[in-house]
């Protein structure tokens, strides 16, 4: 009842999957062959031999094979980036090699660079009324988007606690009722007639008048 075949050898214990920088750069470039592709067993690979160490990056079923930038990429990327360096702004380029108080003075002085007087004399209504106070605009321009709209925004951002009345609305009709309401009229490089009023205090290229 004995069998006379040899009896089959155990199967040999795999060893420890550890592969030296060396071996693997070695292995992984035997399986490349002439098209950059990594044939591994059923998968087909694409693998990235790279030199410092041999890692292989892979990716099941797409033998596409590697290639540098065509000369037309190149050119694109290149047009891109002039496109972007021309849309910069050199102000902004400049900003965070100035010094602060430059560019906060540079920032105030924008708004009013076409008129850089009116700030001031702004100012000087404020010092000269009171919180409650109605003041009426009257500026060189009369219509709202040919600078009456910037004399009336101005003037209420610096006139605070006072009621600043405009005299012309966004659709360019005149408001006479809102100067008959006025208590003072603000009079900017106008030469607005002083009937019944009186000059409450004049400067910086206009005068205010108490009603």
């Amino acid at each position: 009842g004995y069998s006379l075949l040899p009896a089959s050898p155990a199967p040999p214990t795999p060893a420890p999957a550890t592969l030296s920088m060396h071996s693997a750069s070695e292995n992984a470039g035997r399986n490349l062959d002439g098209n950059g592709l990594c044939h591994t067993g059923l998968a087909r690979t694409l693998c990235l031999h790279m030199a410092a160490g041999g890692a292989c990056f892979s990716k099941v079923d797409s033998p596409v094979a590697m290639s540098s930038m065509s000369p037309r990429q190149i050119l694109a990327a290149l047009c891109l980036i002039a496109l972007v360096a021309l849309r910069v702004e050199p102000r902004l380029i400049r900003l965070p090699f100035g010094g602060r108080e430059q560019l906060v003075n540079g920032f105030a002085g924008y708004a009013d660079r076409l008129w850089p007087q009116y700030p001031r004399f702004l100012e000087g209504v404020r010092a000269h009324t009171a919180p409650g106070d109605r003041v009426a605009l009257v500026v060189p321009s009369m219509q709202w988007d040919g600078g009456y709209s910037y004399a009336y925004y101005r003037a209420s951002y610096f006139l605070p606690g006072r009621i600043v009345l405009p005299l012309v609305d966004p659709q360019d009709h005149m408001h006479p009722e809102n100067f008959r309401a006025a208590t003072h009229v603000a009079a900017w490089r106008s030469n607005f007639p002083q009937t019944r009023s009186r000059i409450a205090w004049s400067g910086e290229g206009g005068v205010l008048l108490r009603r």
